[in-house]
């Protein structure tokens, strides 16, 4: 079983890592022009922005003010899109000044989790995905996040309840319930295996 790193840990992590957007900043300068994107456009009148999270599902952010929430909207995007195109370096910046500005956004924090497995940071990543769990019990994919957490550490088990939890959250045509479903398979296996 993995050690849950404390709350202060977890402040001391994210201002390490905010710390690198700095180091990248240059990096992020010379990405295409997310400009001229099309951004869904913000209503005032739900005062609600509208984003899409890793796994191509919409999420919906407080609009803090319509400037600033467009900006967080943007930002989001552009991680997401670097997150997709597995430029883990990258996303791993953008998703910091995202949180840097809207720390209690669950999917931001999942978000950052996956970039982490995807960087092979899992220690670090269970922390995103556990606070993500802790802002929203619903919140899916970050229970199947953890489980590839649990994976990499060897804890079947855990990776085991942490998908079976996914799957019960998660709606019936998920793209990846399939995946998921093939991995609970996977472990029982290994499980069986071992105490063969």
């Amino acid at each position: 079983m993995g050690i849950r790193m404390s709350f202060r840990k977890r402040i001391f992590l994210l201002l390490f890592l905010s710390m690198l957007i700095v180091l990248l900043g240059v990096g992020i300068q010379l990405l295409p022009d997310f400009d001229n994107q099309e951004i869904p456009s913000l209503t005032t009148s739900t005062r609600v922005t509208k984003i899409t999270n890793h796994d191509q599902t919409s999420v919906r952010v407080p609009d803090i003010e319509q400037a600033e929430s467009s900006q967080l909207q943007k930002r989001f995007n552009q991680a997401v899109t670097l997150l997709h195109a597995k430029k883990y370096e990258l996303a791993l910046p953008a998703f910091q000044e995202v949180l840097s500005f809207a720390p209690a956004m669950p999917e931001a924090h999942v978000n950052m989790g996956f970039t982490l497995v995807g960087l092979e940071q899992y220690f670090a990543a269970k922390d995103f995905f556990i606070t993500a769990i802790e802002l929203n019990p619903e919140q899916a994919n970050a229970y199947y996040g953890l489980s590839l957490v649990y994976e990499d550490a060897k804890d079947y088990k855990g990776a085991m309840g942490a998908m079976r939890t996914y799957i019960h959250r998660t709606n019936h045509n998920d793209p990846y319930l399939k995946k998921a479903r093939a991995a609970l398979w996977e472990w029982e296996q290994k499980i069986t295996d071992k105490a063969e």
